[in-house]
């Protein structure tokens, strides 16, 4: 397990440009997105997608899963894919629910 966050793209995508010397333009242009939807993934206004975090983050050399977004993406396309996982999580969850009450 590499180094990760629990921070959002939003929050942390800023200073990662301002410590690597980089515009918000700059970052869109290395990741080839329009540097408005950018701009709106850090205001906000859009959620970043796990590919586009896995993507954030390799452009700044950071493990591909340094983003809670992408982790969460990869966790649902596998959860989506066994319906055993889904069914053993959600047990999971639904015990840890009753307990806490």
């Amino acid at each position: 397990m590499g180094t990760r966050t629990n921070n959002l793209v939003r929050t942390e995508l800023p200073k990662l440009a301002a410590a690597h010397g980089l515009s918000v333009r700059a970052v869109a242009r290395a990741l080839h997105v329009n540097q408005s939807h950018l701009s709106r993934v850090i205001t906000g206004e859009l959620p970043a997608s796990g590919n586009l975090a896995g993507r954030i983050a390799e452009i700044f050399e950071l493990p591909v899963d340094y983003f809670p977004e992408y982790r969460l993406w990869r966790l649902h396309e596998a959860i989506d894919a066994d319906p055993k996982l889904r069914d053993q999580l959600f047990d999971k969850f639904a015990a840890s629910k009753r307990s806490a009450t």
